[in-house]
């Protein structure tokens, strides 16, 4: 298994959430304490894990809770990150289909496209077994409905892919500069956000440092320790890991940060989300230092608020927050009834449904679960897929899909759906 040893040593000292839907409320007893700024650093550093660090029961598996009347129906999508096997999900957990790698390759994210093909950022593993993937291993393709490799890009690509509403794609890629006003000594990675055609054809590129430097009155960068990681010492500035677009026609004339194609950015090192926007590279909002500790997946919703999964790396609870990015208030929070019960020091996910409820990826525990605005679980999913030792493996998100758009896909490949 491919863990970061301290990891595991963090895993061990902080519950997760339980197996059984009527236990999930149980104490554990006080809250952790705040981390000193040492053990701050360290969980900021850590690793992702492939699998979770406890066995499980191989019966509590797939759907273990599913209220029929109040979660939102449709289809459900996931990938593994150990193994890069995706599964098309119906809503009671049957699988639909499935996509697979047979090679030595993670998927760090994917993402269904309109006529059923997938794109996935994946990388390759070295030989020697807990070693990160080296930069130049990094890739991103796309896949058709029966697995078979469309096209194949040889990039840096890491974290996240967002499929435009015109069929291209935007992905995060990263590279190093030599920024001695940040690091006299280090090169400072800088994450890129990289436009591809929906044929493969990279279109545009552009560098989240210069977008963050764009606007000194909106955002202060925040120094980061260099550290060894990705087979090299540097500066992790940003580690951006989560890219979409903003995209609702009604929300235009509000404010500037509406603009239809600005690009919603989330970057763990810099405990924020920012808005850019894409043809001047220009910072146009920011928020969450001295607020959110290394997030996840912020997204502008329909109602102009901005959704953000906040990992709570420096408390070690995390939760789901939703943002009025004028105010600057929060208007909405989910953390589970325990707060400690819920935290995932890595990676995470939360996606708000047509039914108001939220749909919360918490990674690594391998689970997923719909939350009503009220906070009560009305869905949950433990992933079926064990090692051999019986760990559950991890994934970054799970994604809700509209029942119509996979039938739609569904009817075109001869394929019947299956229902609910």
């Amino acid at each position: 298994m491919r863990w970061n040893a301290a990891l595991l040593v963090l895993l061990a000292a902080c519950p997760g959430p339980t197996d059984s839907v009527e236990d999930s409320t149980a104490s554990h007893g006080a809250a952790p304490a705040t981390p000193d700024i040492a053990e701050f650093e360290r969980l900021k550093a850590l690793g992702y894990i492939d699998e979770t660090l406890e066995p499980v029961d191989p019966e509590r598996t797939r759907v273990v809770h599913w209220d029929r009347e109040r979660a939102q129906d449709g289809y459900r999508l996931y990938c593994n990150r150990d193994g890069a096997v995706a599964e098309l999900i119906e809503i009671d957990g049957s699988p639909v289909h499935s996509w697979r790698d047979t090679g030595t390759l993670h998927w760090m994210a994917c993402a269904l496209m309109a006529n059923g093909d997938l794109v996935v950022v994946g990388a390759v593993y070295p030989e020697e077994k807990g070693s990160p993937p080296l930069d130049e291993h990094r890739h991103i393709a796309r896949l058709d409905w029966d697995g078979r490799p469309v096209w194949h890009r040889n990039i840096t690509a890491h974290h996240d892919v967002f499929v435009v509403d015109d069929g291209s794609l935007i992905t995060l890629t990263l590279g190093y500069r030599d920024e001695p006003s940040i690091d006299s000594e280090w090169p400072v990675r800088d994450d890129f956000l990289v436009r591809i055609s929906g044929d493969g054809e990279v279109l545009e590129e552009r560098s989240i440092l210069d977008a963050f430097r764009s606007n000194p009155d909106e955002l202060s960068i925040q120094p980061v320790e260099p550290k060894n990681q990705w087979g090299r010492r540097h500066v992790d500035l940003i580690h951006a890991n989560s890219v979409s677009t903003v995209d609702w026609k009604h929300l235009e004339e509000r404010h500037e940060i509406y603009a239809r194609g600005n690009v919603v950015v989330t970057s763990r090192n810099q405990d924020l989300v920012a808005i850019i926007e894409w043809a001047s590279n220009e910072l146009v909002w920011a928020w969450g230092q001295g607020q959110l500790s290394g997030p996840h997946e912020g997204q502008v919703l329909g109602n102009g608020n901005v959704l953000i999964f906040d990992n709570g790396i420096a408390s070690k609870r995390s939760r789901v927050i939703e943002v009025d990015p004028l105010s600057r208030e929060i208007v909405w929070e989910y953390t589970a009834p325990v707060p400690a019960d819920f935290f995932t020091p890595g990676r995470g996910g939360a996606q708000r449904l047509d039914n108001g409820n939220t749909l919360v990826t918490n990674s690594n525990h391998g689970q997923a679960f719909e939350v009503t605005p009220e906070g009560e679980m009305v869905w949950e999913f433990l992933n079926p897929h064990l090692n051999e030792e019986r760990h559950r493996k991890t994934f970054r998100r799970m994604q809700h899909l509209p029942r119509g758009f996979v039938e739609g896909i569904l009817a075109e490949r001869g394929a019947a759906p299956t229902g609910s």
